[in-house]
This record gives structure tokens, sequence and C-alpha cells, in this order.
């Protein structure tokens, strides 16, 4: 049996900050419909291929690429298992 100990904490996110959260939530849907539509492979291509898509969004350009990189870096675990070659794209369908 595992034992996990939690924590409670009450906090009201601010309009702002939820603002912000669902803007960059906006931009990696973005960012992953690109990937599927042209079929992208590598993290550059899927960088040259959203990022002036992203332009239209009123966030720094750190957080345009932190919303490119976080879909190929979060992908599942199991392509790294597996050793398989397929494209990052075939484990997001």
């Amino acid at each position: 049996m595992l034992a996990f100990k939690t924590v409670q904490q009450n906090y009201q996110p601010t309009d702002v900050t939820l603002r912000l959260l669902d803007e960059f939530r906006s931009m990696v849907n973005d960012c992953l419909r690109i990937g599927l539509q042209e079929n992208v492979t590598s993290l550059k291509a899927l960088s040259l291929r959203a990022y002036r898509h992203l332009a239209r969004y009123d966030a720094l350009s750190y957080y345009r690429l932190c919303a490119i990189s976080g879909l190929h870096r979060n992908r599942p675990k199991s392509r790294q298992r597996n050793h398989s070659r397929h494209s990052w794209r075939n484990n997001w369908l």
C-alpha cells in the first residue's frame, strides 16, 4: 500500500492569472493543431511553422517558445520505452 501526503491550499486566482492561463492554453492548442495539420515531426519544424501564428497573442516571445517546446517535451514516455521511431504526432492521437 502506498501512502500519499496531501496539502490543501486555499487559493483564489485573480482574473489576470486566469486570463494568462487561458491564453497559454490557447497557444498550446494552436501549436498542436498546426503540428497535426502539417504533419510536423520535429521540434524545429514545429517551431518554424507555429511561431509566426502565435504572434497574434499578446505574450512574451519566451511564452511562445514554451508553448511550442512544451508539446514536444511532454509527449508520452511510451515512445522512449518502446524505442520506436514514430513521430510525436502519433502519440497524441
